[in-house]
């Protein structure tokens, strides 16, 4: 089984836009300036940007936007609230957003205590919730920002 499908082609400097697909939640084929992961192990999700073994190996505070996408089937089982903390650090501060979708569908539509774990462990990985957005098909889109580390000017 290969936990990780890297589609992305190889580029000349590094992207500022990830996209992370938990399990099957196939969501759309991306530019090629665009680094799309497909996990499918619970357990690959903190440490996918770590560049161990056939992940990719992104440099920190350079993503400017990250997309987590799941369908709410897979909730439970590929999306782990921890993993927020250890993906932040790769996220920038003061531009850089976090928007985890939560997919529905014919397999059925997020509930609100999946909302409220996305909700939590955007704000434990140091992001202020911006916005939930709730699709006419029943799928949410929470996003976050990740803010100034620091107090100053850059």
């Amino acid at each position: 089984e290969v936990p990780l499908n890297k589609r992305a082609k190889k580029m000349s400097s590094q992207p500022t836009t990830a996209l992370i697909i938990l399990g099957n939640a196939l969501f759309l084929q991306p530019s090629d300036d665009v680094l799309s992961l497909t996990l499918f192990s619970r357990d690959d999700f903190s440490k996918c940007f770590s560049g161990d073994g056939n992940k990719a190996t992104i440099e920190e505070s350079s993503i400017e936007t990250l997309h987590i996408i799941v369908k709410s089937t897979d909730f439970s089982n590929m999306y782990d609230p921890d993993a927020l903390i250890s993906l932040s650090k790769f996220v920038k501060s003061g531009c850089g957003t976090v928007s985890v979708h939560l997919l529905a569908g014919e397999w059925g539509q997020p509930g609100m205590e999946d909302v409220d774990v996305v909700k939590t462990s955007l704000i434990m990985a140091g992001l202020r919730l911006d916005s939930l957005e709730e699709r006419d098909d029943g799928s949410k889109i929470l996003t976050g920002e990740k803010t100034s580390d620091e107090n100053k000017e850059s």
